[in-house]
């Protein structure tokens, strides 16, 4: 009985450790885009407002 509800436990946090590996390698992605697009503003030097607004709603998004 005791085996049961070990493994049960161990499934369970096992299928909780793949949702999170899964959410954090999303959010990895998301900020990697985004390192690369500031950093070819950094290139470019291309200071427009609306750039700069759109890197600035990118980072909104990207941090909930």
């Amino acid at each position: 009985m005791l085996e049961i509800i070990l493994a049960m436990a161990l499934t369970a946090l096992t299928v909780h450790v793949l949702i999170l590996q899964q959410h954090y390698t999303r959010k990895f992605s998301e900020l990697s885009v985004l390192i690369n697009n500031l950093l070819d503003l950094v290139d470019d030097t291309k200071l427009s407002q609306t750039y700069l607004d759109e890197i600035r709603l990118k980072i909104f998004n990207s941090s909930q």
